[in-house]
């Protein structure tokens, strides 16, 4: 699967209210503009006719957030190595994503 859009929370962010009466902040209002929860994809779910179980993704490549991210969330490995941008010679010589790996390789 390949998105751009990141299919999990950033981390410390909510993506919904914890209870009725609580605000998001503004920046975890932001946060819906470059990921989603869609975590539950990541799991085997039952066909409704009760027979077998759809099967997720095993791997889920993203951008958008500008940062790296290498984690298996249930059975999909999860992952982004975001150049971002940069570098800009000669005053910022590196990349803004600190994480970006130029040599990264997924295998499939």
């Amino acid at each position: 699967m390949v998105s751009h859009h990141a299919p999990i929370p950033a981390r410390g962010y909510r993506l919904a209210p914890d209870h009725p009466n609580t605000q998001l902040t503004s920046e975890e209002i932001l946060t819906a503009a470059y990921c989603s929860d869609l975590t539950s994809l990541m799991w085997p779910q039952p066909m409704a006719n009760g027979k077998n179980a759809l099967r997720p993704a095993d791997l889920w490549i993203f951008g958008h957030t500008h940062k790296s991210e290498d984690v298996v969330i249930g059975h999909t490995r999860v992952v982004s190595n975001a150049k971002v941008y940069g570098p800009w010679m000669p005053k910022v010589p590196h990349w803004d994503n600190p994480n970006f790996n130029p040599n990264f390789v997924v295998e499939i």
